[in-house]
C-alpha cells in the first residue's frame, strides 16, 4: 500500500488528490477529485475539502498535515483499506465511514458511524453517532451525546465521558488506563484494571452487563448521605468481581460520622470478592463490607488516635466505678 509519508502535504494542494497503483510500486500523484476517485484510488486530502453527499468507495484515504476532510450527513465514503489521519490532519462532520480507521490527529463528529476498527492515537471528540468495530485507545476521547458501542474497547489512555447515556450498546470495555465519567452514563459491560471515575462530582453510572476490577482502581467522592447525588454510585445490571483498591475523597467539605455508610457499588446478580481483596485509600478512614451479597459499602471508622483515647477514656471509667464501689462497701 502506498504510505501518507510518499506524499508529503505542504505542495500547494488544496483539495482531494487521489493517487492511482501501479504494479511497479510506485505511485504518480494525481489531482482527480475525490468525486471521479474510484476503488483503485488512494485518496490524500492536506486542504480544506468536503466528503461526498452520496456513497463513494475508495482503496484508502489519508488526511495529511493541515488537511480537513469534513463529511456531510447523508455522505458515505467507504475506504477498503481504511482511513489515516496523521498529525495535524482533521476529520469532521458526520456521516457513515465504512474501514478501520487510524487517527493521530483528531476527529470532531457528530452522529457519526464509524464501521471497522479504530486506533487512537491522537484526540477524538465523538457526539452522538455509532462505533460499531473494535476501539484501542493510546490518545484521549471525549464522548457526549450517546455514544453506542458494540465492539471491543480497550482504553490505555484517557476517556472523559459526558452523559447522558454514552457507551450505550452489547460491546466489551477493558480499562487499562483512565476513565472520568459525568453522570447518568450507560455503558458496557467492563474489567476495569486502570482508574474509574464515576463523575466529576458526585454522580451515578450504570453498567449494562457485568463488571469486574482486577488490580485497578475505583475512585468514590463522598459529599453527603444522598446516592448517586451527594456521593458516587454504580449499578451494575450483572454481577460484579472485585479485587483492587478504593480511593476515597471527601468533596464540599463533608466529614462523615463514625459508623455512617455508604453503598457505592451495588450488582443486582450478586457480588464476589477475589482472592485478592480490596483496600481503602483516601481520605478518612474506612472499611468495606459487602451487604446481602448484593451490595458494596464503606464504613467510616474512628480513626486509630481516636480509638486510643476511648480505650484509655474506657480504662479509666471502669476504675473509677471500681472505686466507688469499694468506697460503698
Amino acid at each position: 500500500m502506498v504510505s501518507s509519508r510518499n506524499l508529503p502535504a505542504g505542495s500547494g494542494y488544496t483539495d482531494i488528490k487521489t493517487v492511482p497503483y501501479f504494479s511497479l510500486g510506485f505511485a504518480i500523484r494525481s489531482t482527480t477529485p475525490l468525486v471521479d476517485a474510484g476503488e483503485d484510488d488512494l485518496a490524500y486530502v492536506d486542504g480544506p475539502a468536503t466528503g461526498p453527499a452520496g456513497e463513494q468507495t475508495v482503496a484508502s484515504t489519508i488526511i495529511g498535515a493541515g488537511g480537513v476532510l469534513s463529511m456531510p450527513a447523508s455522505g458515505t465514503l467507504n475506504a477498503i483499506d481504511g482511513i489515516t489521519i496523521d498529525n495535524g490532519g482533521t476529520l469532521d462532520g458526520g456521516g457513515t465511514l465504512n474501514g478501520n480507521v487510524t487517527n493521530n490527529g483528531t476527529i470532531d463528529s457528530t452522529d457519526a458511524v464509524f464501521n471497522g476498527d479504530m486506533v487512537n492515537n491522537g484526540v477524538v471528540y465523538s457526539s452522538g453517532g455509532v462505533m460499531s468495530g473494535n476501539i484501542v485507545n493510546y490518545g484521549t476521547i471525549y464522548c457526549s451525546g450517546g455514544v453506542f458501542l458494540s465492539g471491543t474497547f480497550i482504553n490505555y489512555g484517557s476517556i472523559f465521558s459526558i452523559g447522558p447515556g454514552n457507551g450505550g450498546g452489547n460491546g466489551t470495555f477493558l480499562n487499562y488506563g483512565t476513565l472520568s465519567c459525568f453522570g447518568d452514563e450507560v455503558l458496557p459491560t467492563m474489567d476495569n484494571q486502570g482508574i474509574l471515575d464515576p463523575g466529576d462530582g458526585p454522580s451515578a453510572i450504570e453498567f449494562d452487563g457485568d463488571f469486574s476490577q482486577t488490580d485497578g482502581t475505583l475512585m468514590a467522592e463522598i459529599g453527603g448521605y444522598v446516592q448517586g447525588e451527594q456521593y458516587d454510585f454504580i449499578h451494575v445490571t450483572g454481577s460484579a468481581s472485585l479485587e483492587g483498591c478504593i480511593d476515597v475523597s471527601f468533596v464540599n467539605g463533608f466529614s462523615p460520622n463514625p459508623g455512617d455508610s455508604f453503598t457505592i457499588l451495588t450488582a443486582d446478580e450478586g457480588i464476589e470478592v477475589g482472592d485478592a481483596g480490596l483496600s481503602i485509600i483516601g481520605d478518612g478512614n474506612f472499611s468495606w463490607q459487602i451487604v446481602d451479597g448484593t451490595s458494596l459499602q464503606v464504613v467510616s471508622v474512628p480513626e486509630p488516635g481516636f480509638l486510643g483515647w476511648l480505650t484509655i477514656a474506657s480504662v479509666f471509667f471502669a476504675c473509677l466505678r471500681l472505686a466507688r464501689k469499694k468506697g460503698c462497701s
